[in-house]
């Protein structure tokens, strides 16, 4: 068995256990790699076991389906392309045009995203946006970054949504605003900025 399908497996023997903590999950995971590696032995010398992080890592590059898009390994209808950055079209439109632009490292969220990643990102999306509302002749576009399955995010590979947008089309018309209780703006606010030093 490769080490690419032991991976695999692990990771999908994560997502069986739904009732384990993580730690619990990484840690069987990491085991069942160490085990099963064809250059390790329980007895007569010591072998190196996996890492969380090692481990982590190979199964976000094993399974994130856009970085298999960024390998080549699966085909997408690509409208931009470079070292860093890949634009392609969303499988599932809100409209005909939806463009998906992501960085070709992994990062599952926007706030766990490498900064360089992120500037590569934000260099070429106005470009890809204005391609988008030429090509549509949109009214106008959605720049969405979704991050959580709260959230809407369906991939855990940081992606921004162009989605054209056209009058009385029905998408995202009613915004449920909230307003702030007497001093908790003020609150909030601090508590921001705490965290950003």
């Amino acid at each position: 068995m490769s080490e690419n399908s032991i991976w695999l497996r692990a990771a999908l023997f994560i997502r069986l256990t739904a009732s384990a903590s993580i730690d619990d999950k990484t840690n069987i995971a990491c085991f069942a790699v160490f085990v099963r590696r064809k250059n390790c032995s329980l007895s007569g010398r010591r072998a190196s076991f996996p890492t969380k992080s090692h481990f982590v890592e190979q199964m976000n590059s094993n399974n994130c389906l856009f970085c298999k898009i960024v390998a080549g390994e699966i085909p997408a209808a690509v409208v931009y392309d470079d070292s860093q950055v890949l634009a392609f079209l969303d499988t599932g439109p809100i409209h005909p045009g939806h463009t998906l632009v992501i960085p070709k490292t992994h990062a599952d969220t926007l706030h766990t995203c490498p900064p360089e990643s992120l500037q590569a990102v934000s260099q070429i999306l106005g470009h890809v946006a204005a391609a988008v509302v030429k090509a549509t002749q949109c009214d106008g576009y959605n720049c969405l970054c979704n991050n959580g399955r709260v959230a809407g995010q369906s991939v855990d590979h940081v992606h921004f949504h162009i989605i054209p947008r056209f009058a009385e089309d029905g998408f995202m018309q009613n915004w449920p605003a909230q307003s702030y209780a007497e001093g908790q703006m003020g609150r909030m606010a601090a508590e921001i900025k705490k965290k950003l030093e």
